[in-house]
């Protein structure tokens, strides 16, 4: 067995599970989205093929790549958005989880270009709301350093202009973590809109609230 073979394992299983998750939650359809994990302090990442549907992957389908996304390990191809994986790696080396789905009220505001503001729990994922990305073409860098731009220093997930939503974390279960609560942040505000004018939590009420998590020792990343 080679040296990194059972590290390779490791990390697949925990992209193959953050994959089940995304598709419970109804994040993704058919083989839409990608999911990849760093390992810490090494040069690879185990990624999402492309085309593969998640309901019979397994975990020797996840593709195993270098930071640049040349194939190291694995029998498909990688996810077609491989490129903005590794262009996040590479510039943000504390980040070892990304999460990319496609999930439906999340994207409605990423198709007319509408952040999502603090108005509950779900959504303080950062102090000012989940971001939107401007629009790049799929597939490339330039997504990559779009959605880089968005997220600036402090926010964790951003909406990518007509195209989803992408999640960073200290790890993949984080990122799918994340990805889970833009999803519900984005519905609890659609369903807000159609209701009438939604509150937007002030800057002090989120100081108040990021103050008493630190209190009680669960403080979240994302604030």
């Amino acid at each position: 067995m080679r040296r990194n073979d059972e590290r390779y394992g490791a990390l697949r299983q925990r992209v193959l599970d953050a994959c089940l998750v995304m598709v419970r939650q109804g994040l993704v359809t058919g083989t839409s989205g990608n999911i990849s994990a760093r390992d810490p302090g090494a040069d690879w990442v185990a990624v999402t093929p492309s085309g593969v549907p998640y309901d019979g992957m397994t975990p020797e389908d996840i593709c195993i790549i270098d930071l640049l996304g040349r194939p190291i390990d694995g029998r498909h191809r990688p996810s077609s958005e491989t490129p903005m994986h590794t262009l996040i790696y590479r510039e943000l080396p504390g980040v070892l989880g990304v999460v990319h789905t496609h999930s439906p009220y999340a994207l409605a505001f990423a198709v007319v270009g509408r952040p999502i503001p603090p108005v509950c729990i779900e959504a303080i994922i950062s102090g000012t709301g989940i971001p939107v990305a401007q629009y790049a073409l799929p597939s490339t860098e330039d997504i990559g350093r779009s959605a880089l731009a968005a997220l600036g220093s402090h926010h964790k997930a951003v909406l990518l202009q007509n195209h989803g939503v992408l999640t960073i974390g200290k790890d993949v279960e984080e990122a799918m973590a994340l990805a889970c609560k833009v999803e519900e942040a984005a519905r609890v505000y659609h369903l807000a809109l159609a209701v009438g004018e939604p509150v937007v939590l002030s800057d002090e009420q989120l100081r108040e609230i990021a103050g008493l998590r630190r209190k009680k020792g669960n403080v979240p990343s994302s604030t």
